[in-house]
Parts: C-alpha cells; sequence; structure tokens
C-alpha cells in the first residue's frame, strides 16, 4: 500500500467548530477548558482537531442544530 491509497482524514480546527455550531471561539474555549468540549481527534503540533462525526456528536447530545 502506497501512501496515496490511504484515505485522508478531515480535522475540524477550533475555528470550524465555532462556524458550524455557531459558538464564538472564545465560547469554545472556555467549554474546553471547564471539559464540555469533546475530547480533540487528533494534535498537530500544538493545534487540536475534530472529525466532523465527533462534533455532529457532540451537538447531537446538546441538542444543537447544525447549519
Amino acid at each position: 500500500m502506497h501512501f496515496y491509497d490511504q484515505e485522508v482524514i478531515h480535522y475540524l480546527s477550533l475555528r470550524d467548530v465555532a462556524a458550524k455550531t455557531n459558538l464564538a471561539v472564545n465560547t469554545l474555549k472556555g467549554y474546553a477548558r471547564k471539559g464540555l468540549l469533546p475530547e480533540h481527534d487528533a494534535t498537530i503540533g500544538t493545534h487540536r482537531g475534530w472529525t466532523d462525526a465527533t462534533i455532529d456528536k457532540w451537538m447531537l447530545d446538546r441538542g444543537m442544530t447544525k447549519k
């Protein structure tokens, strides 16, 4: 198998999560400090990333609707 045969996983940045949830970045940072944001799926350097599925489930669990 070659690297180009592998599926690419797209991770959402905190800004992407903010746009998807219609919440402010600072609100999400507060949620993260309080343990209310789901655990990130990846760390790239100092950046955290979440999959769409992780955020979709979190939104569903919180009763939030998708944009």
